[in-house]
Parts: C-alpha cells; structure tokens; sequence
C-alpha cells in the first residue's frame, strides 16, 4: 500500500455493514473504506475465516454454510435496508458508494494469482484480498463516474470487458445490491489513490449490442413475414439454425479431460416446456427472457427475439400474437437494462462432460454420474466425521460414534460405518473415467 493515504473523499465513502450474516437484511451501521481495510486486515472475524478455508480444502460443502454467517457489506450502494426491489427502492436507496465489486473464483495458486493481480491492476484497483473460501480474489475498483440504478450494469460490465478483460471473472456476482463477505487477509492490498474514469459507448449511436437492438438488412428466414417492425424496434428473424449457432442456450463449462471433469460449478440450465398452453406464456417467457439475456449480453438482441419467436411459433398453444411478444420481449429487456437485475436461478453442477467427446451415450453419462457422486458423497461424509474427531479432540472431550453424530447431526449408525473410512480421492475417481 502507498505510504501517502488520500483519505479525502474516501472518508465519505459509507458501506453498509451487516455483522449477522446474509440472512441478515437491516444493516448495523456504515463504515468507510478504511474500516473496512481494518476489518478485512485485523478484524475478529479471522477464526471464522480460518475454519470456512479448512472446511473448504477439506471438501466439506459445510463451509458455504457458515460462510453465510459472516459480516458483510453491499459494496455499490449505501442503503437504509438491503432491499432495492421496484416497490422499495426510493425508500432504502440513499446513493451508490462509487465502488465496482469484482470476484475472481476458482483459483488454482492463490498466492501468486493475488501477486499478479496486484502487479497488473496497481495503478487502477483501490482493494485486493483473498476470498473467505481461500480460493478465490475480491476486487474494489474506484470510479469518478456518476453511478445511477440506470447505469450501474453498463459501468460494471465495461470494466469487466475492458480492464479486466483477460480475467476470469464471476459473472454472477454482480448487481446493484450483491452482497460482499468481508474476508480476512493480513496482506490485504490498498491504495487510496487509485481512481478510474468509465468510458461507457452513447447508447444513442447504436454501437453497443449489449443495450441496443439492431437491424440486419438480410432477406429474412421467415419469409413474407412484416411483424418484426416496431415503433421502438425493429428484429431480423433469424433461422433457428443460425440462432443456435450464435447464442448460447446453457452455461458452458470448459472441460480439458477427454471424457469428465468434477468441480463445483454454478450455471444456467434453461427449460422450455414441450407445451406452453395459455396462462403459462407469460411467466415462462419472462424466465426464458431473464435467462438468455444473461447468457448472451454480448449477442445482438436480433438473435434473442429470434429464438423466442421460434419456440412462440413451435412450442406455444396457441400463439401469442406478435404485437404483444414484441412488447413483452422489448419492456422485459428494458427492464433489465434499467435495473441492472437478472431474475435467474442458478443450480450447482458437479459432474461436467467434454462436449466434443461424441462416444458419450446418456447410458453412459448416468453410469459415470453415478459413480462420482457417489464417490462424493462419501468423501463428504467422511470430511465430516474426521473434522468433527478434530473439533471434540480440540475441545478436550470425549471421542464416540454418538458424540460426533450429535455435532454434526448425523445418523450414528453412518459415522459408525464410515469413522474408519480413509478419505476419498477425487482426483483419482475422475481419472478413473478419463
């Protein structure tokens, strides 16, 4: 950290902090930036931090549980109450922080990654520390830009795709209100100079793909067709072919191994019903709308439309009439530009193919999923059992079946036959399958 503090402004820069945990939505009090350097640095927390990174080296998915019980701050806006929803809003909104949150997970050496890190981004990132989990990065950038509600996606996913663009970056930690743990590392990096200047594209000269619809002056696939033209927009329908080619209709996992890889990975599997009958279009449509849109913000909005006219045409009974899919498609997507909130689910996925291996039958794929979770499960149960031996060891007491059921509330006659378990491998149980 530089030796000079500019303490200046960043006196006035306010978190919103919330001791209790994430289930935990009334903040306790506001600290400022060097508070939370303090925090991240000295803070109390650090015995909490130490077991969530044990639990997680370990392969003991508790760790994401008591990780949810550290302190936290919602690093882009200073609020009476974490709740921005439409209906509270102008209530709990005070103003936005003029900081941009930024994770890293996944990361294979964590000491030379945040070395890096520091050495490429010193003279622009205002924080770098290691995550709670010990696997991962956190990043505050600063900006001089005026942050709104309006602009906020746009400023974020400028920095991801031009500063950091040659990061790894979560996509899915994002979003006005997303929550920050506050982590522990004694080698926190701080420099209360840095600041950074946005160049965001004018929306109005129709260069940016993400915010903007196109149109593409080509002979449409569906032809004869004259409903794609509207006050507001106008949508090139494309073959379905074509849409697939361009857009991606599920989260893609990189697999380097030849048949199978096993990793914790958050994606976005949309569904589309068979039968979209009349009463359920709505609400499908938005979810498929909510869904793609994140999957694809670097796509030409023609693209998305395309894909949606397609399945209204194939899968709907009976249709929604192009009028009101156009307006259902154009105020959902303005929605999201103006809010900057994406109402998706996303689902833990551990068993990952490699897509170009077309020997894999689904026969196949259920066997070696099966295997590995299988495996998996053990290794888990196991982790559990010897870090609750650990713990009672630690404590002084008295080690039985009963007493490290009882802690980690397990059914006895499972630690009775699993205590003497050596752990799993699972680096040798994929390979195994590779």
């Amino acid at each position: 950290m530089p030796p000079h503090r500019n303490l200046g402004s960043f006196i006035l820069m306010l978190f919103p902090i919330y001791v209790k945990g994430i289930k935990n939505t009334q903040l306790d009090r506001y600290i400022t930036f060097e508070e939370l350097h303090q925090l991240i640095q000295n803070g109390s927390h650090k015995g909490h931090v130490e077991t969530i990174r044990l639990l997680k080296s370990n392969g003991d998915d508790y760790y994401k549980s008591l990780k949810e019980t550290l302190p936290y701050i919602t690093p882009h806006v200073k609020v009476k109450q974490r709740n921005l929803s439409d209906e509270e809003f102008d209530k709990n909104f005070i103003c936005t922080t003029g900081f941009m949150y930024f994770d890293i997970d996944n990361v294979p050496d964590i000491l030379n990654e945040k070395q890096r890190i520091i050495n490429r981004y010193c003279n622009q990132v205002s924080l770098v520390c290691i995550s709670p989990s010990g696997a991962g990065l956190t990043l505050l950038f600063r900006v001089t830009n005026d942050i709104t509600r309006y602009n906020f996606q746009q400023v974020w996913n400028t920095i991801r795709t031009t500063i950091l663009k040659d990061e790894k970056i979560d996509t899915y930690a994002k979003g006005l209100i997303r929550p920050m743990f506050i982590s522990h590392d004694e080698e926190v990096y701080v420099n209360y100079n840095n600041i950074i200047t946005v160049e965001l594209v004018d929306k109005k000269i129709g260069v940016d793909p993400i915010t903007i619809s196109s149109y593409n002056k080509v002979k449409p696939y569906f032809s004869g067709t004259t409903e794609t033209t509207s006050t507001q927009n106008k949508y090139h329908i494309y073959s379905i072919d074509e849409v697939l080619s361009i857009i991606k209709t599920k989260t893609i996992v990189a697999v380097n191994n030849p048949v199978v890889e096993f990793r914790e990975e958050m994606v976005l599997e949309p569904y589309i019903p068979n039968m979209i009958v009349d009463g359920k279009k709505h609400k499908t449509y938005y979810t498929l709308l909510h869904q793609w849109y994140y999957l694809n913000q670097d796509v030409p909005l023609d693209y998305i439309f395309s894909y949606l006219f397609y399945i209204n045409n194939t899968r709907a009974k009976p249709k929604m009439d192009m009028k009101e899919l156009r307006r259902m498609f154009n105020s959902v997507i303005d929605k999201i530009k103006e809010t900057g909130v994406f109402h998706i689910e996303p689902k833990l996925r551990r068993v990952h193919w490699n897509l170009n291996n077309k020997e894999l039958t689904g026969k196949i794929k259920e066997t070696i999923a099966k295997s590995l979770n299988g495996a998996f499960e053990r290794h888990t149960t196991i982790s559990k059992i010897q870090q609750a031996k650990k713990q009672l060891e630690l404590e002084g007491k008295k080690i039985t079946n009963r007493a490290i059921a009882k802690m980690i509330e397990m059914d006895v006659s499972t630690v009775g036959k699993r205590i003497k378990d050596e752990p799993v491998d699972m680096d040798y149980e994929v390979s195994l399958w590779n």
